[in-house]
């Protein structure tokens, strides 16, 4: 097994186990110190991961909680998931501040797959949906309804990732979208396979695509250029989350067959340097640690995994 140049995240640690069945999601906090995972058991929970340690259990939502957001000042976080809600909750309390959606209230007509906090100071919460389209949610606001719905996709949103006032999204049709929420232009880069996951390199000037293909793509986002191309794992049926570590130094994808693969973003092999097992079914998704070489796994297992480089 490649360790990697000093400061590979490639040691696993030992899985614990977090919820009943999948878990969809798992979010490191702007601290790196929690995070939180949604499951297809209807809970979201809080864990410190370093201590394998589980905080609290949030429970409300009537279907499986497809994604989770956690706001900058960490005193709230949004979940999603297939009862077509938006559940708006406090960390401490551990109630729901806020619910949004209901197809009486101009919601989706279709699970939500995808969420997160947007705009100034968190006061927007952005959503996509199997239905295809994107719906933007005031936080602060009494209605329960959407304040801006997006159109453009053919298939499913899969994904969403933000950075200031551009919102990505990927989606089955296989395209990757870069709306500017400021002037309402859209730039699409079509990549043909279905995408799975998409995301903002931490400089902004690239866009990190997976997609059922088995493979990530590294796209210029001014150009829609590819300018990376990173495979040997197998992603063909589920959907799974790919990332970049916060220096944009490697690139971090799930596999099918448990393992996570870790590419140098500038290699120029196809094959990942780092390819261990660490889960005993595919991994559904990443969350990487905001300051450190380090990330989270989590599986359709129940298990959730914490990887730091050898040494540490």
């Amino acid at each position: 097994v490649f360790m990697g140049e000093s400061g590979w995240p490639t040691r696993p640690s030992k899985p614990f186990k977090s919820h009943t069945g999948t878990v969809n999601a798992i979010r490191f906090n702007r601290s790196g110190q929690y995070c939180a995972s949604a499951g297809a058991d209807k809970t979201v929970r809080l864990w410190n991961p370093h201590k394998q340690l589980l905080v609290k259990t949030y429970s409300g939502h009537g279907y499986e909680v497809a994604d989770v957001t956690i706001s900058r000042d960490n005193n709230s976080f949004a979940s999603c998931g297939g009862d077509k809600l938006v559940f708006l909750w406090d960390v401490a309390s551990g109630k729901t501040v806020r619910r949004f959606g209901g197809s009486r209230d101009g919601g989706h007509n279709g699970r939500m797959n995808c969420i997160s906090f947007c705009g100034m100071d968190d006061s927007l919460l952005v959503t996509g949906s199997y239905d295809t389209t994107l719906k933007f949610w005031d936080v602060r606001s009494r209605s329960s309804e959407p304040v801006q719905t997006l159109t453009g996709a053919r298939d499913s949103v899969s994904s969403i990732g933000v950075r200031d006032h551009l919102v990505l999204s990927g989606s089955v049709d296989g395209a990757a979208r870069v709306h500017d929420v400021r002037t309402g232009t859209i730039t699409m880069d079509h990549i043909g396979s279905p995408l799975v996951d998409v995301k903002f390199s931490n400089d902004g000037n690239c866009l990190l695509a997976a997609s059922l293909d088995d493979a990530v793509r590294l796209l210029d986002r001014a150009t829609g250029e590819v300018l990376a191309l990173y495979q040997g794992h197998s992603n063909s049926q589920f959907r799974l989350e790919c990332s970049l570590l916060h220096d944009d130094s490697i690139v971090v994808c799930g596999s099918e067959d448990g393992r996570v693969a870790l590419w140098d973003i500038v290699q120029t092999e196809k094959e990942p340097k780092s390819f261990r097992k660490a889960h005993q079914k595919s991994v559904s998704s990443i969350s990487v640690h905001p300051t450190r070489r380090e990330f989270l796994s989590a599986s359709q297992d129940g298990s959730i995994v914490l990887w730091k480089p050898p040494g540490d």
